[in-house]
Parts: C-alpha cells; sequence; structure tokens
C-alpha cells in the first residue's frame, strides 16, 4: 500500500513539474531551460520528486527482501516438517 501510494504520489510531482515548465516555457522565448531550472518551485518540485523516487526504490527492496524472507522461512519450515516427521518415526 505504501508504494501504491509512494508511486501515485511521485506520478503527481512529475505532473506539477510538467505543468509548471509548460506554463512557465509559454511566457515567450525568452524563457529557456536555464531560467526554468532556476525557478524555486522547479527546484522544490525536483527535490521533492527525487526524494519519492528513493523512497519508491527503498520500498521496493524491502519488498524483494522480504519476499526472499518468505522463501527462506518456508523452506526452513520445510526442513523441521522433515526433521520431525523423522524424529517422531
Amino acid at each position: 500500500m505504501e508504494l501504491a501510494t509512494a508511486n501515485q504520489r511521485n506520478r503527481e510531482l512529475q505532473q506539477k513539474v510538467q505543468v509548471l515548465e509548460r506554463r512557465l516555457g509559454a511566457q515567450g522565448p525568452s524563457i529557456g531551460p536555464a531560467l526554468l531550472d532556476q525557478q524555486p518551485v522547479v527546484i522544490d518540485l525536483r527535490k521533492r520528486l527525487a526524494e519519492v523516487e528513493l523512497d519508491v526504490v527503498e520500498k521496493d527492496r524491502t519488498i524483494t527482501s522480504l519476499h526472499e524472507d518468505i522463501e527462506v522461512l518456508r523452506e526452513t519450515n520445510r526442513s523441521l516438517v522433515r526433521e520431525y516427521g523423522l524424529a517422531s518415526g
């Protein structure tokens, strides 16, 4: 659920940056990418976007790690069942 929320927040921030870039770019030919990159709102949104992207990567890694832990636990349980079955038989 947290990953889905982070992904949604990531998309929202990307859309805000794109809207601002279009809005600033629509003001005329004197507004270029260098000026857009200096806008405080653009800087803040890009920073927040990067933070959300890092959060998503971290959550993906956690999920992968948890899946691996589940597999280890399953194998441990199978081993215990085999050992218990051999010991009680």
